[in-house]
């Protein structure tokens, strides 16, 4: 579950579910997702810059890793969104190489983000008309298409805990902003399936065993 917030206010809630159902090689994941807006987007004007596009989005994401040695890494990741309020639904495509010395890893990574629906319009188009979007295609752009390169370091604190800092900018792209951003976030990764830890058995022993009295005999 990923929540982000702004200074501005609250932003949107990603929740998603990744099921690994082949841990060897290649690696095989399969991931679902969504995207809940927290507020809606109708109610603003046209200068006024909204924080999300209020759009209620379900997608999912297949995910084909191959681990070369204990260092390094690949994998490239096929997916679909499906989305509302009248935005294009869109197919997506990343790829990554990295590497890894415990506790540290690093990965660069390329997404490629291709709207199904395109404008009808030929004409250069130099603002966004759209309510909410304060004259930027930075947000509430209906049918982006773009393509962007970035990169991630983490630290894994401990078997359940990482930390990450990330950053990502657009080369190119249409109907979509000319963006640089980056973050740091706290995962927490939790096995459903994880079986308990074995119980230690202890076997109980008296200190001290039962003894026959010592008799002593007539013919001593």
């Amino acid at each position: 579950m990923l929540f982000r917030s702004s200074g501005s206010g609250l932003g949107d809630l990603n929740l998603g579910f990744k099921w690994n159902f082949n841990p060897q090689r290649p690696l095989i994941t399969l991931e679902v997702f969504s995207h809940l807006p927290l507020y809606s987007t109708s109610t603003l004007t046209l200068d006024q810059l909204a924080l999300g596009d209020g759009s209620i989005d379900v997608g999912g994401k297949l995910h084909l890793g191959y681990r070369f040695n204990r260092h390094f890494a690949a994998g490239i990741s096929p997916g679909f969104i499906a989305r509302t309020s009248g935005y294009s639904s869109a197919f997506v495509l990343s790829a990554f190489g990295g590497a890894s010395w415990n506790p540290i890893y690093f990965r660069l990574m390329g997404v490629n983000y291709t709207s199904l629906d395109k404008p009808t319009s030929i004409s250069t188009v130099s603002a966004n008309s759209e309510i909410g979007s304060g004259g930027t295609f930075a947000r509430l752009s209906q049918n982006p298409d773009h393509f962007s390169l970035g990169a991630k370091i983490g630290y894994i604190a401990s078997r359940k805990y990482r930390i990450e800092g990330s950053m990502m900018w657009s080369l190119m792209g249409s109907y979509a902003p000319a963006f640089f951003r980056g973050g740091i976030n706290i995962i927490g990764d939790f096995d459903l399936y994880e079986a308990p830890p074995p119980k230690t058995k202890i076997k109980e022993i008296p200190f001290e065993t039962e003894q026959t009295p010592y008799v002593e005999s007539e013919d001593e």
